[in-house]
């Protein structure tokens, strides 16, 4: 893997103390926490696992670094006889981690800059996101290759944007489009009967029921039909969340789309999180739709697999 050597003169708390300093802790891949724990450096696998779930909640934001230093306090109690204090040296670290402002730009995203876009949504999207991981659409080759083709159409639309720090690392990217009335009515009103053959097309069924409920121009018949941004995707590296990469994404499209005269924003949150993040920059829900009352022709619950908080889809509007 390449990360660290191991280090028979280091117990393995002071090398998730060092990692943690690096922020591997909060990058690593479940193939890489594998590997990890399976070369032996890790006595006690209960501690790897508690820290990860500590980085991955803490740096999401569920959690204060006051709440997991009593609750890792009695935990590492009682499974390894270590001192507590380290405990507390892991959480202050990843207050550190969490606190360091990385600057960055928001740029278009040009032909030279298309692979480390994709590569970037791929390792911070397409499996993160709640309905992808609930069906395991990145374990389906056909899915993984249309999710593929329909991120690389959207990078040239003219109002994709990435952030890129000083470094000149892609930290996130945000994939917008054109609303066109035409291409909504396809959508809305596009073969009911249709078979889904793979899991992308298993969200692509939902996304079209959701459009045939709204009646987006129905509702709005005074909206200019070529006057809507869509916001298609965002996707933020995990190591730089927190930092406002996304609300910086979002208000540079803003300011795209009023510099262009589009008259509306539109997004469609899968996730519970996105949902959140949209009202906070000024959106309003119009619509949702429960993932538990979404069904198939034969009255099967399509995502039963949704793991909480995500338990709707919410379409989100801002007006310009």
């Amino acid at each position: 893997m390449g990360i660290f050597q191991q280090d028979s003169g280091h117990s393995d708390i002071h090398i998730l103390i060092m990692l943690l300093k690096k922020g591997f802790i909060l990058q690593l891949t479940i193939k890489q926490y594998i590997h990890i724990m399976n070369s032996g450096c890790f006595i006690n696998i209960r501690l790897l696992l508690l820290i990860i779930v500590i980085a991955r909640e803490y740096k999401r934001g569920n959690c204060s670094s006051t709440d997991w230093c009593k609750t890792f306090k009695k935990i590492i109690v009682n499974i390894q006889p270590f001192k507590v204090h380290y405990s507390i040296e892991i959480v202050k670290n990843m207050d550190k981690m969490k606190k360091t402002k990385i600057s960055f730009n928001i740029v278009p995203i040009s032909s030279s800059n298309e692979q480390g876009v994709i590569n970037s949504i791929e390792k911070y999207f397409i499996q993160d996101e709640p309905l992808n991981a609930s069906v395991e659409l990145f374990k389906e080759e056909e899915s993984v290759l249309k999710y593929r083709n329909f991120c690389t159409n959207l990078l040239y639309t003219g109002l994709s944007l990435m952030a890129v720090s000083e470094t000149g690392e892609i930290m996130g990217a945000i994939l917008n489009s054109v609303m066109s009335k035409e291409d909504y009515l396809i959508q809305q009103y596009g073969d009911e009967n249709f078979e889904p053959s793979s899991r992308f097309d298993d969200i692509e069924v939902l996304l079209n029921k959701v459009r045939r409920d709204i009646d987006l121009f129905g509702q709005y018949p005074n909206i200019d039909v070529d006057r809507i941004m869509e916001l298609k995707l965002i996707s933020v590296n995990e190591a730089y969340r927190g930092q406002g990469v996304c609300k910086a994404l979002v208000k540079k499209s803003k300011e795209l789309a009023l510099e262009l005269g589009y008259q509306m924003m539109y997004v469609e949150c899968l996730s519970y999180f996105a949902a959140k993040a949209m009202e906070r920059f000024g959106f309003q829900c119009i619509y949702s739709l429960s993932y538990s009352d979404y069904v198939d022709k034969r009255g099967k619950v399509v995502f039963d697999a949704v793991q909480p908080p995500h338990e709707c889809i919410k379409v989100q509007l801002l007006l310009l």
